[in-house]
């Protein structure tokens, strides 16, 4: 995907929150004027401003990651901050690719297989009946 972009000439910034916070950070404000969020992503070697990105591609993101030292209470109340830093990202105004939203309700099998159904894909085993009717 990333190759194809460049080849395209479309800036890529990539980030896996499994970096977020160790390496990567951001800093994030609303602005005063259009009440959006602003500021930016600073990574391991490139930064993006928020009123820059145009889209994000979501896809197999690691978990966020702690130092070993921490207590599990901290190592929570650190996921917890973690998540609502990463929010300002899932905040910005633009298209995704695997909402991390939707991704969360599409983990859950009974509404993915609901989903599927509707969408008029059968299990194999349910195919196959139908055909021998």
């Amino acid at each position: 995907m990333i190759a194809e972009l460049n080849h395209r000439g479309v800036r890529v910034h990539r980030l896996d929150p499994g970096s977020f916070p160790q390496v990567a950070g951001l800093s994030a404000y609303i602005g005063p004027y259009d009440k959006r969020w602003a500021g930016s992503l600073k990574a391991q070697h490139q930064n993006a401003a928020f009123d820059r990105v145009t889209s994000v591609y979501y896809r197999r993101p690691s978990p966020f990651r702690f130092t070993d030292e921490m207590s599990e209470a901290d190592a929570r109340w650190a996921e917890s901050e973690a998540r609502a830093g990463f929010g300002v990202l899932i905040a910005l105004p633009c298209p995704w690719i695997n909402h991390p939203h939707r991704n969360a309700v599409a983990s859950v099998t009974p509404i993915a297989l609901a989903t599927a159904a509707r969408c008029g894909l059968h299990r194999a085993q349910d195919a196959d009946h139908q055909q021998s009717r």
